[in-house]
């Protein structure tokens, strides 16, 4: 009865009637709240936002129908006086709680400014809470068609050309993935397995990303897409598309593909979303040639090949501005700088059909081949200024301040990307090397800690912090730190080569060796490989066993020949190394490396050969013509503005200064150079001997501690402390550091010149 009574009271007072009309009204909201959103492109929280008030509300709704739901006047009561205000402190606390840092209004800006030829220009660009980062892999071939397998990579390619016009995406595709999918052994990049592919979105922290997979019979194309979100690895949504127009299929796609991310209709319906056709090709056969084109360079590092698809894809349709613009990669690599020159031009011309961010790293490139470093930099300002929200316009013009030394700056842009997208937590590594670069190591490692705390279970988090307690000579730490990341991956070639060089450090020369050769054997990769034999070749070089390290320096390059680009192998594997040819007694092999570097390099980039040439007259000590070619090098740190090289010069500089016994101005060069690198300790080695030739054997002295404290068993830092010890009168001291010097090189060549000297100076004391 009492029960009866109760709800015949609620029914008398009715609170059903309100309570209905009160859900319905919020539906009602909720529905007008989506709709808005959707035709003004409002935050997407904001549904959310009115769905958790009205349920916080329900209380307050409950208790005004019950105390005031009777026909006629009724008082307040004190059950709703203490009620109501509560129920809205609870509701305020709940959405500051659950909506705090969220943006609840546009979920994008419009700006106006001035292009490059001062023309104002409007955009509408999305804030950057509200992008969508989505991963692109290699599609899988379902059918027993090997003829169909270029499509893999073809839809791929097509896909984000055609997702990249949207500001509300960042897209990462199978080029920006595959060094991770082929470190983990495939290195076609197809048939990964979803954990994989899950395991490498988590690293660079993408919520989401698209597996698929095609057929093709005759002339349809079937083509399933299934995208997942990462951490839970969930299939939100899977759709099979079929069609004899392959371009049209994939802007079908892309349109449910946005669809399913939930980017607002209307936006959509707005948004400059050009047909893939016209922004790439509409002729099957050249899109098929240039990825075949592409192929063949990315994976097999084939430009012949490479030149043959592309130039057979730009026969059929000249103005494919995206194939001219790998022509132009192509033939620079080749060296026909006149091709390339013509393959560019053509890309500018047709400029207009790419998406405008392809736009501006063309553009880049472009100016950086004109040598027009001022313009390009313009243009990466100019990016950050239109885009203001661009996470890679940050990034792009960071690195440019990072170029100039100009480590401030760039630590500025790095921070406004970071505050831009805080999901990209590796970012934290690039401001804390940036820190490093800047000398402010406590800083750095506040950035390595704190990713270390986000994630704890990542290899790189430790292997980090190794870094720079290995730079810092704390040694200790660092293993502790490689040997956490060691644990976590124990097959990480990078964190076993480190373990191998402090081993080498503390002269624990079998240990180090043995790290080596545990690092080959667990390669799987031609880059992995390569990493391990320069290593081998530097330890080897430590110990003066030159033949060894000239050796080992050659299965490097081996390896590096099978994926770098020629202009890359040109310059950072043989111009940068060619020093060591001579000191390894192989003069004539660098005459070689200078001839096949030149034909290797475009005839607009010869003038690069200047490092290569001074490198090897310094190692002769021919200081006049290692100047003539220093006089160039500085030329080209000008022309490029890379300030980050300059140390490179005042070494060389100090070299010359010494090869012609001006020691004092030798000092003057090392000691710029050892501002720009305070941590190398074979630049305190070059000024102990430079003091100890002065005379002045206190400074020598001080600065061979501090470079053997950095290195421990430097056999060369060993050796000049032993001539300062002897001059000095200590012969005993002398003797200590001259016999671990000949201790490290006691496996050297007969020939190596520093081993050999050692020898001779103790025969001389002991006699």
């Amino acid at each position: 009865m009492p029960q009866t009574s109760f709800f015949r009271n609620l029914l008398d007072r009715r609170v059903p009637h309100i309570f209905g009309i009160y859900l319905a009204v919020s539906w009602g909201i909720l529905q007008f709240m989506e709709w808005l959103v959707d035709r003004f492109v409002l935050s997407p929280h904001l549904p959310i936002f009115c769905f958790a008030i009205l349920v916080s509300l329900i209380p307050t709704a409950l208790l005004l129908a019950y105390f005031h739901g009777k026909p006629g006047r009724d008082q307040w009561t004190k059950v709703e006086k203490i009620g109501i205000p509560a129920n809205l402190i609870f509701t305020a606390a709940i959405l500051f709680f659950i909506f705090q840092g969220k943006d609840l209004g546009a979920a994008s800006s419009k700006i106006t400014i001035e292009d490059e030829t001062g023309t104002k220009v409007e955009r509408v660009v999305p804030k950057n809470e509200f992008r969508k980062r989505i991963a692109l892999f290699y599609f899988e071939n379902a059918s027993s068609n090997t003829e169909s397998d270029w499509l893999q990579y073809g839809i791929n390619e097509l896909m984000s050309y055609d997702l990249s016009q949207d500001l509300f995406l960042e897209i990462w595709d199978g080029h920006n993935l595959h060094s991770s999918v082929k470190r983990a052994g495939f290195p076609k990049g197809v048939n990964v397995p979803l954990t994989l592919k899950r395991k490498i979105c988590n690293q660079f922290h993408i919520k989401h990303f698209v597996s698929g997979s095609l057929s093709q019979t005759a002339d349809t194309y079937s083509i399933t897409i299934s995208l997942y979100e990462t951490k839970r690895t969930k299939l939100i949504s899977e759709n099979t598309f079929e069609g004899e127009n392959l371009f049209n299929l994939v802007d079908e796609i892309s349109v449910h593909l946005k669809s399913d991310l939930e980017i607002p209709e209307h936006y959509l319906e707005e948004v400059n979303d050009l047909p893939v056709a016209e922004i790439l090709t509409n002729s099957p056969e050249a899109f098929k040639l240039y990825i075949q084109g592409d192929n063949a360079k990315f994976f097999e590092n084939d430009y012949e090949a490479a030149r043959n698809h592309l130039e057979n894809a730009v026969q059929i349709d000249s103005i494919f501005a995206s194939a001219q613009f790998e022509l132009f990669d192509v033939y620079l690599n080749l060296g026909l700088s006149e091709q390339a020159d013509r393959a560019l031009e053509i890309t500018m011309q047709h400029l207009y059909k790419l998406p405008e961010r392809s736009q501006f790293q063309i553009k880049s490139s472009y100016y950086f081949h004109k040598e027009q470093i001022d313009k390009q930099f313009a243009l990466f300002k100019m990016w950050t200024e239109l885009y203001p929200n661009e996470v890679n316009a940050h990034l792009q013009l960071g690195a440019a301040y990072s170029r100039r030394t100009q480590f401030d700056q760039a630590i500025t842009e790095y921070k406004k990307a970071y505050d831009l997208d805080p999901e990209k937590y590796f970012l934290l590594h690039s401001l804390g090397a940036l820190h490093f670069k800047n000398s402010e190591y406590n800083e750095a490692l506040q950035y390595f800690h704190q990713y270390a705390e986000e994630y704890p279970s990542e290899a790189r988090s430790f292997s980090s912090l190794g870094n720079i307690y290995n730079a810092l000579a704390e040694f200790d730490k660092a293993k502790q730190y490689y040997e956490k990341a060691n644990i976590i991956e124990p097959d990480n070639i990078r964190t076993i080569l480190e373990i191998g060089y402090i081993e080498n450090k503390l002269g624990n020369f079998e240990q180090a060796e043995k790290q080596y050769q545990n690092a080959l054997s667990l390669s799987k990769t031609a880059k992995q490989r390569s990493s391990v034999y320069k290593a081998l070749s530097n330890y080897y070089e430590t110990r003066g066993e030159s033949g060894k390290a000239f050796e080992h320096f050659q299965y490097h390059l081996k390896e590096q020949q099978t994926y770098r680009a020629p202009i890359s192998y040109a310059i950072d594997d043989l111009l940068f190394n060619l020093n060591r040819y001579v000191i390894w007694g192989q003069t004539e092999a660098a005459v070689q490396a200078l001839e096949t570097a030149k034909n290797q390099l475009p005839p607009t980039l010869h003038k690069i050969m200047a490092l290569g040439r001074m490198l090897v007259h310094l190692e002769l000590n021919e200081a006049e013509k290692a100047q003539q070619e220093l006089d160039e090098v500085d030329k080209l740190v000008d022309i490029y503005q890379r300030e980050d090289l300059r140390h490179l010069c005042h070494h060389s500089q100090g070299r010359i200064h010494e090869i012609n016994r001006e020691f004092t101005e030798a000092i003057a060069s090392y000691r710029k150079e050892l501002k720009l690198k305070p941590l190398w300790s074979h630049i305190k080695v070059e000024l102990g001997r430079c003091y100890r030739n002065l005379q002045q054997l206190g400074k020598a002295e001080n600065d061979l501690q501090e470079a053997l404290k950095t290195r421990p068993f430097d056999p060369k830092a060993h050796y000049e402390m032993a001539l300062v010890q002897s001059e000095r009168g200590n012969q005993e001291k002398a003797l200590e550091h001259l016999k671990t010097a000949l201790d490290v090189w006691q496996k050297a060549d007969a020939e190596y010149k520093p081993a050999k000297l050692a020898r001779e100076k103790l025969a001389e004391w002991q006699s």
